[in-house]
């Protein structure tokens, strides 16, 4: 290694701080791996239609590890859950599921992947805290799925 820095033709006084940044960026990625991921898929309904540009949100529960995965819903109420760095799915485990919708003062939802964020376009959450809030929600999931796909009705009333 000497011998290539001191081709790049270094003056001598500042190969120690060279060599040292060069070894110490070695280490320097402390994120940790992905973890295995399942694939988690599935169909949301409000009163038994599908319901379109929601976000369905994986928060871990009681002895499952990790972080939130997440999907948006496409115009039949289909999503796919994806871990935050980009691996299909979610680890196995428990979770409690949130789903989140909002609409602006017309009642037209608002795309879940805008750039913009929804207060900014003065929407409104449209689903109940009990489906919508990370402390209130009653829905639940394990990954993977026994039945495969996930099926999460809601209920207005």
């Amino acid at each position: 290694m000497f011998s290539l820095l001191k081709n790049l033709r270094i003056p001598q006084i500042f190969l120690p701080a060279v060599m040292f940044g060069a070894i110490g960026s070695l280490g320097c990625n402390t994120e940790p791996p992905i973890p295995e991921t399942e694939l988690v898929y599935g169909v949301v309904t409000l009163d038994d239609e599908p319901l379109p540009n929601a976000t369905v949100m994986f928060y871990p529960s009681g002895s499952t590890s990790g972080i939130e995965c997440s999907g948006t819903t496409d115009a039949t109420g289909r999503f796919e859950i994806k871990h935050p760095r980009g691996a299909a799915g979610a680890p196995a485990g428990s979770y409690s599921v949130i789903v989140s919708r909002y609409v602006d003062g017309s009642g037209k939802a608002i795309d879940p992947k805008s750039d913009i964020p929804p207060a900014d376009l003065g929407a409104v959450e449209s689903l109940p805290p009990k489906y919508s809030s990370p402390d209130a929600t009653v829905l639940k999931a394990t990954v993977p799925p026994p039945e495969g796909e996930i099926k999460i009705e809601l209920k207005s009333k």
